[in-house]
């Protein structure tokens, strides 16, 4: 971009957004929430706008003005009713490949996840910027390897939904993370996040949930929007608790939901230990998931007298008992 000629110049800041903004990135962070207004709102309003704003002056047909840089700084002076900005206009015939490095060298310290790499990823496909000038500038620009293929799975992660996006990116969701909720549906997703906002989500947790829930769906043949308006669903999202609280009792339902056979059997298993082996020096326990097919049983002691205590425990007749029910449902 070296020898390129800019000049300064007045524009009225009607005229800026008088069109469509094909660089507005800038705009589509702040549609997902992520301005964070207060300090560059409150600069503004003390020192006023220091420095000029980027746009593209573009003759077809028409004169159209595309602002590159400087969001923020036009809507402040639209709402303080400033008439004109100075603003740093960049030649129409550089290349297109340069103007989107402007954007990015702007925005670089907000696109600090995979989501919102992604999200810019798609937004210079969507500009209609070379694959291979994607690949060769963009991506080293971003931190990643200029490899094919992964640019497949982050342009994979870049279709998700929106809301879907700023989850990963609130969570900081590694590229594996996002690019395992990908392979869902999008109604799926859409959905799910839309009906479980007040759930303390972690990535793995929501990971958890959506497996199950698509195979329950598979299963059931249920649309996403049928199974989140059944009763025991809407019964525990209605829930006025804490969100934590909430979140292990959605788990737990999700869980009955999709082993409905373990459930039974976890229960009768449950009530065995409660009416047999409850309340004893050692413990009882079981993969809940009924894979590992075998007891643990442990106890902890400090003198020779509790460990004869329990062994005298072990080979009550009632402990027999628990036990060899136990073992029948492994």
């Amino acid at each position: 971009m070296r020898g390129l000629s800019f000049f300064i110049e007045e524009i009225d800041t009607s005229e800026l957004f008088a069109t469509e903004q094909p660089y507005a990135f800038s705009l589509l962070l702040k549609r997902l929430g992520l301005w964070d207004e207060t300090w560059p709102f409150n600069s503004f309003q003390g020192t006023g706008l220091l420095s000029p704003v980027l746009v593209q002056k573009v003759f077809n047909k028409r004169e159209k003005i595309l602002l590159v840089d400087g969001f923020k700084r036009i809507e402040w002076a639209r709402a303080t009713q400033i008439s004109t900005v100075s603003c740093l206009v960049i030649p129409e015939d550089i290349p297109l490949a340069d103007v989107c490095a402007l954007v990015l060298a702007a925005q670089k310290p907000w696109i600090n996840t995979p989501a919102l790499k992604a999200l810019f990823l798609r937004f210079l496909l969507n500009l209609e910027v070379p694959r291979e000038t994607i690949l060769n500038r963009f991506m080293p620009l971003l931190g990643l390897g200029p490899a094919e293929s992964l640019l497949r799975k982050y342009l994979k992660i870049s279709a998700m939904p929106e809301t879907v996006l700023l989850f990963c990116h609130e969570k900081r969701f590694s590229m594996k993370r996002c690019l395992n909720l990908a392979h869902h549906k999008k109604g799926l997703l859409e959905t799910f996040f839309s009906r479980t906002r007040g759930l303390h989500l972690s990535a793995s947790l929501a990971e958890e949930l959506l497996d199950n829930i698509n195979d329950i769906l598979k299963r059931e043949g249920m649309s996403p929007e049928q199974f989140f308006e059944t009763i025991d669903v809407r019964r525990v999202l209605d829930q006025n608790t804490d969100a934590r609280v909430k979140a292990s009792s959605f788990r737990e339902l999700i869980r009955r939901l999709k082993f409905p056979v373990l459930t039974e059997i976890e229960k009768d298993m449950n009530q065995i230990h409660k009416r047999l082996l409850a309340g004893r020096r050692f413990n009882v326990n079981w993969d809940r998931a009924l894979e590992n097919r075998q007891l643990h049983i442990n106890t902890a002691i400090k003198d020779t007298d509790e460990f004869r205590s329990v062994l005298y425990e072990l080979q009550k007749e009632e402990t027999l008992k628990g036990i060899e029910a136990l073992l029948s449902y492994l």
